[in-house]
C-alpha cells in the first residue's frame, strides 16, 4: 500500500477564519489540536473548499468538526446534513443488500455467478489485461469472489492513462460510466459479460466493478430493480433517509459541490486556489442538482449524509438494534469483512483509491473517488467519516486521522 500523502503545516494565517463559517468541535482538547494539525491546511493552503470529520466509539459520536464550504457559490457550510457524493462509499450497502438475500435464503456466496446471470458461464481470461495472452477461465466466478473483489473484472478510471487492453475496452464501450450509450444496469452488466477477466477468478484481489454485478444478481433474485430493494431492504429500516441515488428537490439545496484539482503553472498572488468547480459534471447534472452516475450501480453513485452513513457504521458494528436491517452475525460480519476475505496464498492488488482493509481486520478505511471515505475498527469499536467533494481524489487522510481518533478514543491499557 501506498505511504499516505501527509500534508505539511502552513505558517500562513487560515484563511477559513475569515472567511468561511467553522463547525464546533465536541472536543475542545487534545484531539481538536492532533485534527487541526491534519486538517488545517487542506484550508489555509487553500487545497479544498471545505471538509467534515466525526469520530464514533461504539456508535456514539465523540467528535466533529467542519471548516470552509461544501458548495463556495452557494455559500453552503458542510455539516451532519450535507449531501455528498459518496462514491465507493456504495459497496458496503450493495454487501448488505446481497446479504439481506442470503439471510432470506435466496441464494449462497459459494453460488456461481451463471447461475443467476447465465452469461458469465464461460468466461476467458486476459492474462494482465493483455489480449494477446489469452486463456480459458479455469474455475466459474462466485458471488464470494465477487464480494471480495476476487473476480478477475477490473475497471478504467476516468483520469487514468496507462490502461490495459482490457481497461480501454470498457472505456471504449461505456462501462458504468457517465453519460454511457448504455442504459440501466442490466445493460451494462451483460456488455461486461462480452469482455475477458484480466486474471483467474480467485487468483488475486483487484479493485473491480464488482459490485455492479452484484447488484445486477439482486435485480434478479429479488426481481425487482436494484434501488427499489436497497431503499426498501437497507436504507428505510436503518432510517436513512437523506441517502438516495437521485436527491430530491426539496433536498438540493444540502448538496455539496464537486471540485476538480488545478495544478498551477505560473506566480500568483497570495495563495492560489488548488481546486476548481468541477467541469466533468454534465449540464443536465448541473442544472438539476442531481449528482449521480448515469446508471444506478452496486459500486458507485450513493449519495448521502454523514448522519445517515453513521448510522451504517454503527449497524456494521452491531450496535444498532432498533428498527435495523435483520441479518445475522455471520452475515452481517459477511459485511464488514467482505472486501478483506483473502486467502493464504492470495496475491493482494489495490490501488490507491480502492479498498485499503488491513490484516483481515475489516474495513480499515474506504477513499471514495472524491475523497469521501471512513474506517471502521471492530477491535476498537471506533468509527470515522471524512467527507469533501475533490475528484480525482488527492489526499489519503484517513490513516492520520484514524491514528488521531484511536490516540484519543480508545479504551487505555
Amino acid at each position: 500500500m501506498k505511504a499516505p500523502k501527509r500534508i505539511a503545516g502552513s505558517s500562513l494565517l487560515l484563511l477559513a477564519a475569515l472567511t468561511s463559517p467553522v463547525l464546533a468541535t465536541q472536543d475542545s482538547g487534545a484531539a481538536k489540536q492532533d485534527f487541526d494539525v491534519i486538517l488545517d491546511p487542506l484550508i489555509s493552503e487553500r487545497r479544498l473548499p471545505g471538509y467534515y470529520v466525526a469520530v464514533f466509539k461504539n456508535g456514539e459520536k465523540e467528535f466533529e468538526q467542519a471548516q470552509g464550504f461544501a458548495d463556495e457559490r452557494n455559500q453552503v457550510a458542510p455539516d451532519s446534513a450535507t449531501l455528498y457524493a459518496i462514491e465507493s462509499m456504495t459497496e458496503p450497502l450493495t454487501a448488505t443488500a446481497l446479504m439481506v438475500l442470503v439471510e432470506m435464503g435466496k441464494l449462497s456466496l459459494d453460488d456461481p455467478l451463471a447461475k443467476y446471470l447465465p452469461e458469465f458461464g464461460a468466461m476467458k481470461v486476459a492474462n494482465n489485461g493483455s489480449m494477446s495472452s489469452m486463456q480459458e477461465a479455469q474455475r466459474q466466478i462466485s458471488l464470494r469472489n465477487l464480494l471480495s473483489h476476487q473476480a478477475g473484472l477490473t475497471l478504467a478510471r476516468r483520469y487514468a492513462f496507462d490502461l490495459n487492453d482490457v481497461q480501454k475496452l470498457y472505456r471504449k464501450r461505456g462501462l458504468f460510466s457517465k453519460n454511457s450509450q448504455l442504459t440501466d444496469l442490466g445493460e451494462h452488466v451483460s456488455a461486461l459479460a462480452e469482455l475477458p477477466l484480466v486474471y483467474q477468478p480467485g487468483s488475486r484481489t483487484a479493485d473491480s466493478v464488482a459490485y455492479d454485478v452484484l447488484a445486477r444478481v439482486v435485480e434478479v433474485v429479488a426481481d425487482k430493480p436494484f434501488e427499489e430493494f436497497l431503499n426498501a431492504q437497507v436504507l428505510k429500516p436503518l432510517a436513512m433517509r437523506d441517502t438516495h441515488f437521485e436527491v430530491p428537490e426539496s433536498k438540493r439545496d444540502r448538496l455539496a459541490a464537486m471540485y476538480e484539482p488545478v495544478v498551477w503553472g505560473y506566480n500568483v498572488p497570495g495563495t492560489p486556489k488548488m481546486y476548481r468547480r468541477s467541469i466533468v459534471t454534465s449540464k443536465k447534472q448541473a442544472e438539476s442538482g442531481e449528482a449521480r452516475e448515469a446508471f444506478i450501480g452496486g459500486s458507485t453513485g450513493l449519495l448521502s449524509t454523514a448522519s445517515d452513513y453513521a448510522k451504517f457504521l454503527a449497524f456494521l458494528l452491531g450496535e444498532q438494534t432498533a428498527s435495523a436491517v435483520t441479518l445475522s452475525e455471520e452475515n452481517r460480519r459477511a459485511v464488514l469483512y467482505g472486501t478483506n476475505n483473502l486467502t493464504a496464498n492470495t496475491n493482494r492488488q489495490t490501488t490507491d483509491l480502492g479498498t485499503m482493509a488491513g490484516q483481515g481486520l475489516g474495513y480499515r478505511f474506504k477513499i471514495g473517488s472524491s475523497n469521501t471515505s471512513f474506517w471502521i475498527d471492530p477491535e476498537t469499536r471506533i468509527a470515522g467519516l471524512f467527507l469533501t467533494q475533490l475528484n480525482p481524489a488527492q489526499f489519503e487522510l484517513v490513516p492520520l486521522l484514524q491514528e488521531a481518533a484511536d490516540r484519543h478514543f480508545s479504551n487505555p491499557l
